[in-house]
């Protein structure tokens, strides 16, 4: 991808761009997403006919990656990202008066966002038939969570990224939920490759952005299915995935 050449290229400009930009406001965020988007619309022309949602998902998957590397001064690991990318109900001022610090409040919320929407995935899991299943009903529930409580969502998957170091790096760990929910899938096909465990929680993190952004509730319900096959894909095929996300799949075995 373009993005991951230039950012090898210009460190310095892509830190502005894919990292600061999001803590200086509203107007630098919009400018920063129109790069995404004008990306994307680069990406689409290369990728005829790929969905706009899983459109959405390469790149944000991407994005997250790049960014994350940009902010800890990795960009050493930068080329390797570029051969991956080619595989391819409170306000918030009432939160915020609670706390000392912006960052502190963002650290709670996410710590609190990230044990609940666990929970929620994992109980939801545990009634799957088998694995495919599981991840499809621990994503529908990670979508029903944050679509239930918009401050929340709003704080800990979109502000979050204007919070501070220690509020992202606690966000970035809270992923680590998706990366056990995947494990499974390495016995069901040793041969994804190892990266997938990273790609994929940052595509659903990205869309789940997306879907926030634009207005949460309903369009975050909808990106389940989106998800559920993003996240399958790699370790059963794009058929078997796609009949899972749409809930089209006959289930094999109930899980003990």
């Amino acid at each position: 991808m373009s993005r991951v050449g230039f950012a090898v290229a210009q460190p310095a400009a892509a830190r502005l761009w894919l990292v600061d930009a999001y803590g200086v406001g509203p107007a630098a965020v919009d400018t920063a997403q129109r790069g995404l988007d004008r990306v994307r619309e680069l990406v689409g022309r290369a990728a005829d006919g790929l969905p706009p949602e899983l459109l959405h998902g390469l790149v944000g998957a991407v994005h997250r990656a790049v960014a994350t590397r940009l902010r800890m001064r990795h960009e050493a690991e930068l080329p390797t990202l570029a051969d991956v990318a080619k595989r391819a109900s409170t306000s918030i001022r009432t939160f915020y008066a609670h706390y000392e610090s912006k960052e502190e409040a963002f650290i709670d919320a996410v710590d609190l966002a990230h044990v609940q929407s666990e929970a929620a995935m994992r109980a939801a899991s545990r009634r799957a038939p088998d694995w495919p299943h599981a991840v499809r009903s621990g994503l529908a529930a990670l979508c029903n969570y944050f679509a239930a409580e918009p401050p929340l969502a709003e704080t800990v998957i979109v502000e979050v990224h204007a919070a501070g170091e220690q509020a992202l790096r606690r966000h970035e760990e809270s992923l680590t939920s998706l990366t056990q929910l995947l494990e499974p899938g390495y016995e069901l096909a040793p041969d994804a490759p190892p990266i997938a465990s990273e790609a994929i929680p940052a595509a659903i993190d990205a869309l789940l952005y997306d879907a926030i952004r634009a207005g949460g509730g309903p369009r975050v319900r909808a990106i389940a299915p989106t998800l559920s096959y993003i996240a399958l894909s790699p370790f059963t095929g794009p058929e078997l995935a796609a009949q899972v996300a749409n809930d089209l799949g006959q289930p094999r075995r109930r899980q003990p």
